[in-house]
């Protein structure tokens, strides 16, 4: 039985928004196989980010028509744009891995055991948020959500650790700001799951209350 009982509009437009989290799984499986290959293309990851919009225009175009109540249009909307940015950092992070590789062999491994870290936690994250959207389990939403914000310290301790090899080594400057650009995208990426997260269980429990 769904937690949501009535709540018709709101309900399919989580469970629609599942869509993107498709579409999140897709580019980190390719964005896997580009730094596994330290080479490739973007195209199919620009192809996978525009299919998400076309997601998104739909998504809003929902939330916009009526079909929700007035006090949670504003959550819907951000949460609806966090998931975008978990696609457009995915592109921004692959984009800058193709944009320049390091002649230094440090950095070099380091940036690959880094991104290959940060794939699979995406991958968790992924599945997580993923199994949020589906949940009609209250305690297991909340045990979800405290499990995304898992993930994301566990990102942040990786771009730690790319910042201080970063300032420790003795590398180029383009080198070390490739490794800080790089660091801030995928960071980025694991910050909007948890955002997406935090407003996605205040717009369920808004609903239930």
């Amino acid at each position: 039985m769904s937690i949501f009982n009535n709540i018709i509009g709101e309900e399919n437009i989580i469970k629609e928004s599942s869509k993107m989290m498709d579409v999140a799984k897709l580019m980190n499986d390719e964005a896997k196989v580009i730094f596994k290959n330290e080479s490739g293309s973007h195209q199919k990851i620009k192809e996978y980010e525009e299919l998400g919009d076309t997601y998104v225009l739909s998504l809003l175009e929902s939330i916009t028509s009526g079909s929700i109540s007035p006090n949670l249009l504003d959550d819907f909307v951000k949460y609806i744009d966090k998931e975008d940015d978990i696609l457009d950092f995915t592109s921004n992070l692959v984009q800058e891995f193709l944009m320049y590789k390091p002649i230094e062999p440090e950095a070099q491994q380091l940036i690959l055991k880094s991104l290959n870290n940060f794939s699979e936690l995406n991958e968790k994250a992924i599945y997580l948020l993923k199994n949020m959207q589906s949940t009609d389990n209250r305690k297991n939403l909340k045990e979800l959500h405290t499990e995304i914000k898992k993930v994301e310290r566990e990102g942040d301790n990786i771009k730690d650790r790319m910042f201080k090899s970063a300032y420790d080594l003795n590398l180029s400057y383009k080198t070390f700001y490739h490794i800080i650009q790089l660091a801030h995208y995928a960071d980025d990426i694991l910050d909007s799951f948890e955002d997406a997260s935090d407003l996605l269980i205040t717009i369920v429990f808004s609903l239930l209350s």
